[in-house]
């Protein structure tokens, strides 16, 4: 997040979006929302290995060699 903000503030996107914001006469609902929301590893689409209950087998099921 430090990053995007910090290349956001060099190219000037900030300033324009400030800029774009003052424009308007009526600020009464005018509001940046920060908040950022990081999605777990498994979530991302990595490749997930589906073992049997109670297996303690490391290969995924359906797959023999």
């Amino acid at each position: 997040m430090h990053k995007r903000h910090s290349r956001w503030s060099e190219s000037g996107v900030w300033q324009r979006v400030f800029e774009a914001l003052s424009e308007d006469a009526d600020h009464e609902y005018t509001e940046i929302d920060a908040t950022l929301v990081r999605a777990h590893q498994h979530s991302a689409g990595a490749k997930k290995i589906r073992l049997a209950r109670g297996s303690k087998r490391t290969e995924p099921i359906g797959i023999s060699e």
